[in-house]
């Protein structure tokens, strides 16, 4: 039983939790609403092939980008964030300076290598000579990222998010649906896909800079002596470009493999499923995002019952808000895929499995972020490389047999079976897991939402529109799936949340008054 104070405090957290998941949540929609859309323009005017060609070369780039900060990024948040804590300008000057050479001595030089290694890459890897020019261009965007990511996350390390918001998730995908238009126009079509995406990254890279200048005038003022703390840097961060090659390796790994073993168009079909499906992700990433760091904090305080509580609740939080957009994804699958083109549908079968392997993500919290948060970095290595190993060997496998669904199959047993591990892990060392009964809920009213929409839209609903089934279909799943969450009973915490809310409403409410 809880007692009055902590449920002020859990009170107080849940909040905090709440509100700041909303804020990312926001900010990380608005980012993808725009990068999807590019996606689908894109997919549309270039064909599944050539739309195939552009992936791989946009899964080689962003594996390169993390290899070409060699993890200063991560290091340069860390130090960066402790020596403005103790105002140490010449040190933080030092970092900034550190990170960005790394950024240039080994993001020039990966350019180039890939530049040269086009060649062999198209023609011994995946078979299409076609794949090399669009591979040289994109590689020219490799420094560039990799410092638009040092940069960012040095801002981050002065606690400010919106600097990163604003490039990556606002003004880069803007920017290339701004010149998709008149670059389609002047038929340049891939070539000039991929040439958008440099001028995009470059831009990124100007305006990370810029806003870096902001917040640390001092990085460019010659009276201000750096500091350079080099070792503990280097020490630092190479240990965590592990990490962050595994996690971009297991998502991209499905696109290299399809083009490896089958054709570029192929890829190009599972393409617009698979970045449908990471959809799902954007909850999981709001929520932990904000609650990662709680995590740490209450682990270090010895106060295990209260993390429990809280992993029990956000973990609801999350499949109450992720199940309904799986369910929509899977039960639209067709349509959503007829978006991109008719040729596209054929991932119909992918998109569906690809949505139950990401739920499997839903079902667990933040089970894996209380593994790495908890001090055992050790053990999420070994679950990452596992993962990623399964993925690869199933891949193997199954794409030769059964082509893109394959390739979904191997991602969804490899989720599952990783997060089956996770829980175990948590349940062992901590003796806490995510579940209480109020888990079922969400279940049931999804369960019974979903399958009144199917029949709905099997039997009554009858349009030509994909758009218009869509959201027509939309507004029917979500009425019911809140209204049953409504009459089977709010929860105690949900009821903080909103009498927070109602509080902030009324009092904003008298403050017009009074004006």
């Amino acid at each position: 039983m809880i007692d009055k104070s902590e449920k002020i405090e859990l009170s107080s957290d849940l909040s905090l939790i709440a509100k700041g998941a909303g804020i990312v949540f926001a900010g990380t929609l608005v980012g993808t609403a725009l990068k999807y859309l590019f996606d689908l323009f894109t997919a549309r005017i270039l064909g599944p092939e050539m739309f195939g060609i552009f992936f791989i070369c946009l899964a080689i780039l962003r594996i390169m980008e993390v290899v070409s900060t060699v993890g200063v990024h991560n290091g340069v948040l860390r130090f960066i964030a402790l020596f403005d804590g103790e105002k140490d300008i010449p040190r933080i000057k030092g970092i900034l300076l550190i990170g960005t050479r790394t950024g240039l001595i080994a993001g020039i030089p990966m350019a180039l290598l890939v530049i040269l290694l086009a060649k062999p890459i198209a023609i011994h890897i995946f078979h299409n000579q076609d794949l090399m020019d669009p591979l040289r261009i994109i590689a020219i965007g490799i420094p560039f990222s990799a410092l638009t990511m040092i940069f960012l996350y040095a801002t981050q390390g002065f606690k400010v998010m919106k600097y990163r918001v604003y490039t990556r998730e606002i003004y880069e995908p803007l920017i290339r649906l701004l010149f998709l238009l008149p670059v389609m126009m002047i038929s340049w079509k891939l070539l000039g896909v991929v040439g958008i995406f440099i001028v995009s990254l470059a831009a990124g890279t100007g305006l990370s800079y810029f806003y870096l200048k902001k917040l640390f005038p001092p990085f460019t003022q010659s009276q201000i002596i750096p500091v350079y703390e080099t070792k503990k840097l280097y020490n630092f961060s190479w240990p965590l470009l592990l990490m962050g090659v595994l996690n971009l390796m297991i998502m991209w790994i499905n696109i290299l493999l399809i083009g490896r073993f089958l054709t570029e168009q192929k890829v190009g079909i599972f393409g617009p499923a698979h970045r449908t499906a990471f959809l799902a992700q954007t909850v999981l990433i709001s929520f932990n995002s904000i609650f990662a760091p709680m995590i740490s904090d209450l682990f270090n305080r010895n106060q295990l019952s209260k993390l429990e509580n809280l992993h029990k609740i956000v973990a609801k939080w999350m499949f109450a808000f992720n199940f309904p957009i799986i369910l929509l994804m899977i039960i639209f699958s067709r349509e959503i895929l007829s978006l991109f083109g008719k040729d596209y549908t054929e991932g119909t079968v992918s998109l569906i499995i690809l949505g139950i392997a990401y739920l499997t993500n839903s079902l667990i919290g933040s089970t894996e972020h209380i593994i790495m948060m908890t001090g055992k970095s050790q053990i999420n290595f070994f679950n990452s490389l596992s993962l990623l190993s399964a993925i690869i060997g199933l891949n193997v496998i199954l794409i030769p047999k059964y082509g893109i669904v394959g390739a979904a199959y191997s991602t969804l047993i490899s989720f599952g079976l990783i997060n089956i591990i996770r829980l175990l892990e948590v349940r062992l060392y901590l003796k806490i897991h995510p579940y209480t009964i109020r888990f079922l809920k969400p279940v049931f009213a999804g369960g019974i939402s979903g399958g009144l929409l199917f029949i709905l839209k099997k039997y009554i609903m009858f349009t030509d529109s994909p758009l218009l089934l869509m959201a027509a279909g939309a507004v029917i799943f979500l009425g019911g799936y809140i209204s049953i969450l409504f009459f089977s009973g709010i929860d105690e915490e949900d009821k903080m949340i909103w009498n927070k809310l109602k509080q902030k409403l009324l009092i904003k409410s008298m403050i017009e008054e009074d004006r």
